[in-house]
C-alpha cells in the first residue's frame, strides 16, 4: 500500500511538470554548426568538476546547446550541470549570444548541486548590464518518461526545484532591470529524454498556490 502511495505522488509530479512544460514557451528550432559544436563538446568533456573552460574562440548559443544536448543525453546515471558564460548580443531573447566561458558541474542520480561561487556568480550576472549565463542540465532516463516520450507524449519537463531556483533568479533580474533600466539574462533549459527545452514559468505547486490566494481573496 505505501508503494502504491509513493508512486501515485510521482505520478502527481510527473504529471504536473509535463503541464507545466507544455505552457512553457515555443522551443526555438536549433540551427548549428557543426564543427563548432564539436569544438564545444571536447571543452566540456575536458573540464573537471566544479572548473571551467574558457573557448579559443566565442561560440553560440545554439552550437552550445546542441553540444549540451549531446553531452548530456546519453548519461544514465547522474545529472551534470553545464553553465556558458557571456555577453547577450540584443534586447531580444532571441538575438545572438556570445559565450566565451564554460563551467561544468557533476552531480548525483537525482540531482546536481550549484556550489555557492557559482551562485554569487549568478547574482552578479542578474545585477549586470548585457552578461548572460546559460545553464543546462539534464534527467537521466527513468522509464515512466522514456515511455511517454516514445509515444509522443512527454516534454523535457523541469521539476518543481529547477523551476523555483530559475524563478528567484528572474525575480533578481526583474528588480535590477526595475531599478536601473538594463539587467543581465539567465537562459534555464533542461535535456531530458535525449531532447532540449528551455522552461521559464512557475512551477506548477507555486501557480496552484497564487491560484488559490487569488481565489481567497475574491471571497
Amino acid at each position: 500500500m505505501l508503494n502504491t502511495r509513493v508512486d501515485t505522488a510521482m505520478l502527481f509530479k510527473l504529471a504536473a511538470a509535463r503541464l507545466v512544460a507544455e505552457l512553457d514557451p515555443v522551443a526555438e528550432s536549433i540551427r548549428y554548426d557543426p564543427s563548432r559544436v564539436s569544438a564545444i563538446l571536447r571543452a566540456i568533456r575536458q573540464t573537471s568538476a566544479d572548473s571551467e573552460t574558457r573557448l579559443r574562440t566565442p561560440k553560440g548559443r545554439w552550437d552550445f546547446l546542441e553540444a549540451c544536448r549531446r553531452y548530456l543525453a546519453p548519461l544514465r546515471d547522474r545529472e551534470e550541470l553545464i553553465v556558458a558564460f557571456g555577453t547577450q548580443g540584443g534586447a531580444s531573447r532571441h538575438s545572438r549570444s556570445r559565450i566565451t566561458t564554460i563551467w561544468r558541474g557533476v552531480g548525483e542520480e537525482r540531482k546536481v548541486e550549484l556550489p555557492t561561487d557559482l551562485l554569487t556568480r549568478l547574482d552578479d550576472i542578474a545585477g549586470s548590464n548585457n552578461a548572460e549565463a546559460i545553464l543546462v542540465h539534464n534527467h537521466p532516463h527513468f522509464w515512466v518518461r522514456r515511455l511517454l516520450a516514445q509515444t509522443g507524449l512527454w516534454l523535457p519537463s523541469a521539476s518543481h526545484a529547477d523551476r523555483e531556483l530559475a524563478v528567484a533568479y528572474e525575480q533578481k533580474v526583474l528588480t535590477t532591470w526595475m531599478r536601473v533600466g538594463q539587467a543581465g539574462r539567465l537562459r534555464w533549459y533542461l535535456v531530458d529524454e535525449s531532447e532540449i527545452r528551455e522552461f521559464r514559468l512557475p512551477s506548477f505547486e507555486r501557480m496552484r498556490a497564487l491560484a488559490s490566494a487569488l481565489k481567497l481573496n475574491e471571497t
